[in-house]
């Protein structure tokens, strides 16, 4: 008898039997998240700008493939081989785990084509760090620091963790200036133990030094040296300072 009244109070009103139905926001995916067992497109979308917000790429706004020219550089030629390497890099995301290394003086280019590469990575709804060695070691350390301490902030232990994470097992994860950092009992063990832990996992890591080859051998013991010549695809940046190429700074206007 109620369920009479309710239909017949339903079609009094002209409301629909099926009023009570829940419309999903995204018809590909009944806002489950998935579909064919891949994230949907309204996920990704999600997800886009909180990724981007955490990846370290705010200090390098102008560094994209869309706005980059091999007139920056003083052998475009080489650096033409490098950047398609790179972009074929890139492709392999989200199931890439190969490392890459740019080397060459200061002010060839290496983190601009770093900071590319991450931009697409990104891109790809992967979760990307981009840090400096520096900034690097000082997120093991405040963590250390955090976690010994006996009534620890909070707030900054939970932001820590979370980049400590992130430098662990974030997707990819692109150490700038390896080799400038201040010498500590911490650095290499610190190194090691990240890129060691990433590399079991199959998780790649950029990395971009000013050393040479040999100043890299000289700089750290054996087993670091290792690491970065044996697990590492190496990539020589040469030619003049970028930063005094006419293109380059318009660019940075």
């Amino acid at each position: 008898a109620m369920e009479k009244e309710k239909r017949e109070y339903l079609a009094q009103s002209g409301i629909t039997p099926d009023y009570a139905r829940v419309i999903p926001f995204c018809g590909k995916c009944g806002d489950t998240g998935f579909k064919d067992g891949k994230p949907c497109i309204c996920y990704r979308e999600l997800i886009l700008p909180g990724l981007v917000k955490e990846s370290g790429l705010d200090r390098y706004p102008n560094a994209r493939f869309s706005v980059y020219k091999d007139d920056y550089y003083s052998i475009p030629e080489k650096i033409r081989m490098i950047r398609t390497a790179v972009e074929a890099y890139v492709r392999g995301f989200p199931a890439q785990s190969d490392n890459l290394l740019f080397w060459g003086d200061p002010g060839t280019g290496k983190t601009f084509m770093a900071a590319c590469l991450a931009r697409e990575v990104v891109n790809r709804y992967v979760p990307v760090l981009m840090l400096t060695v520096s900034s690097l070691l000082d997120i093991m350390n405040s963590y250390r620091t955090l976690t010994l301490s006996f009534s620890p902030d909070e707030e900054r232990l939970a932001m820590v963790r979370a980049q400590r994470e992130l430098i662990f097992h974030g997707g990819l994860l692109v150490i700038d200036e390896l080799g400038v950092e201040a010498p500590g009992p911490n650095t290499v063990p610190d190194l090691l133990q990240i890129l060691g832990t990433r590399h079991q996992m199959n998780l790649p890591t950029v990395i971009t030094t000013n050393l040479s080859l040999p100043d890299l051998q000289k700089k750290y013991d054996n087993r670091l040296y290792s690491r970065l010549f044996g697990d590492f695809k190496k990539f020589h940046f040469e030619g003049k300072d970028i930063r005094f190429s006419a293109e380059y700074r318009k660019l940075s206007r």
